[in-house]
């Protein structure tokens, strides 16, 4: 053997192969998690914080704005459904509820993270705004065309 030439046994080779090879799929695997469906949204967000506080529960209990949250009706209520007007100041009455690929053409975004030219009273949940993770999962759902999945 010349020197500064390096002969492995080819079952060590194999080895540190099949070795790297498996850290490449485990690497695979583990890349950014999917991002939360509707369902998970309404049952971990919405429903505790806009239904079950009795604002958006079912009208027998003070449907707030008109609009259930209940997770058997959610998607339903807010998908492509128009703001009802009313109470609502012009720039909202024009807009869906979720305008499905457009969180910024969508009212539920407006109301979680109102801006300066919106009330502060509009602001939802009215009591404890939701974290900015929940309101980015959120807004990832609209983006991503609002399925119902």
């Amino acid at each position: 053997m010349r020197p500064g030439i390096f002969v492995m046994d080819t079952s060590v080779m194999c080895r540190r192969v099949i070795a790297a090879l498996t850290l490449s799929v485990a690497a695979v695997g583990c890349g950014p998690a999917e991002p939360p469906g509707f369902q998970q949204i309404s049952q971990t967000i919405l429903s505790p914080s806009c239904a079950t506080s009795a604002c958006h529960a079912r009208p027998d209990r003070l449907a707030g704005a008109g609009l259930v949250l209940e997770t058997d009706v959610a998607w339903a209520n807010m998908v492509d459904k128009p703001v009802q007007s009313g109470a609502w100041p012009i720039k909202l009455a024009r807009l869906m509820r979720v305008a499905p690929g457009d969180p910024d053409a969508s009212a539920l975004m407006l109301t979680l993270r109102p801006t300066a030219e919106l009330s502060e009273d509009l602001h939802m949940p009215p009591i404890r705004p939701l974290p900015d993770d929940q309101v980015e999962a959120i807004r990832s759902w609209i983006e991503r065309g609002a399925p119902n999945d």
